[in-house]
């Protein structure tokens, strides 16, 4: 029940995210703060009643390394070309996805970005320095992962 809890909870955030960033190129910050409660409030409950909570912290630390650190890192040594709340979003998915749902994700927004960034070039609606917003990639990504793992 608990992984079912995470998984969709964390769905909603992603998908809001993902429509947000689409309609106004931002991730608010109340998307973040949210993440964090909830993430915390299943952390208690797993303290509470899981065993292995070890296993749970360290797989969630290394899933924010690999979301949030390395996507942060990315948006400094790229002048902000990919953006901060794209990397607290991760860090987000991170600490709940744990590191191989946080991997997955990031794989399949990545490939899901390139094919749209592919498609926009050759139908000349965008040139190779436009931008668009990668949250709704890192939403497409994050349902494709879920239908097609479960992680």
């Amino acid at each position: 029940v608990i992984n079912f809890v995470k998984l969709y909870g964390l769905f909603i955030i992603v998908l809001s995210a993902g429509i947000i960033d689409a309609k106004r190129r931002i991730i608010p910050n109340i998307l973040i703060i949210a993440g964090l409660v909830f993430r915390v409030g299943i952390y208690v409950y797993e303290f509470v009643f899981a065993d292995g909570v070890k296993d749970i912290l360290i797989n969630d630390l290394t899933g924010f390394i690999i979301g949030f650190v390395f996507l942060a890192l990315v948006s400094l040594i790229s002048k902000g070309a990919l953006g901060f709340g794209d990397a607290k979003l991760f860090g987000i998915i991170g600490i709940t996805a744990g590191s191989f749902g946080t991997y997955s994700t990031l794989f399949v927004s990545l490939v899901i970005s390139t094919v749209v960034s592919v498609i926009n070039i050759v139908r000349k609606k965008m040139d190779r320095k436009d931008s668009f917003p990668f949250g709704p990639c890192i939403a497409a990504g994050y349902v494709i992962v879920v239908l097609l793992t479960s992680y």
